[in-house]
């Protein structure tokens, strides 16, 4: 009798411990597969929306809504209100992770300053979309090409607001 507890205690152990380790696996597979807001900004990207001031000025003043972020911080603007050179549609972005905000340095006045940003997928097209806001904007630009295997999103919309 002594020799089956014996027994049952180490499988009962071995059970236990598979039970830890099958946890902190599905913890670190949900956790690869969430994004860096970084790794999500390359690419391409599309403005939806933009109001500036409380004033929507997507249909009066978007002249192209095509967006560009390289993973070396550069980046590629829209062509918003003035007539502005392909040169200075040009400027930077930088994201910082303590405070959730990304920074665009670019002459675009609409564009130009730091946002605090989120993330939420749209149902029905099928993508991401990251909302900027400011003082003075609101923004929506969809990822063009959108990871269909994102699960977690680095900072998502529906849980900040």
């Amino acid at each position: 009798m002594n020799l089956k507890s014996n027994i049952n205690k180490k499988a009962f152990e071995k059970y236990r411990l598979l039970r830890v380790y099958i946890c902190f696996a599905i913890l670190g597979l949900n956790i690869s597969c969430a994004q860096s807001v970084e790794s999500l900004l390359d690419g391409n990207w599309a403005l939806e929306k933009i109001y500036y001031k409380g004033e929507d000025i997507f249909e009066e003043k978007v002249f192209t809504n095509m967006m560009f972020f390289n993973n070396d911080s550069s980046a590629f603007f829209p062509r918003i209100g003035e007539r502005l050179s392909k040169k200075d549609l040009e400027g930077n972005w930088y994201y910082n992770d303590q405070s959730k905000q990304l920074e665009f340095k670019t002459k675009n006045k609409y564009l130009n300053g730091v946002f605090d940003v989120c993330f939420k997928w749209h149902e029905e097209k099928g993508y991401l979309v990251m909302v900027l806001t400011s003082e003075d904007a609101y923004v929506e630009i969809g990822k063009v090409l959108s990871p269909s295997e994102l699960t977690i999103l680095p900072i998502d919309c529906d849980i900040t607001n």
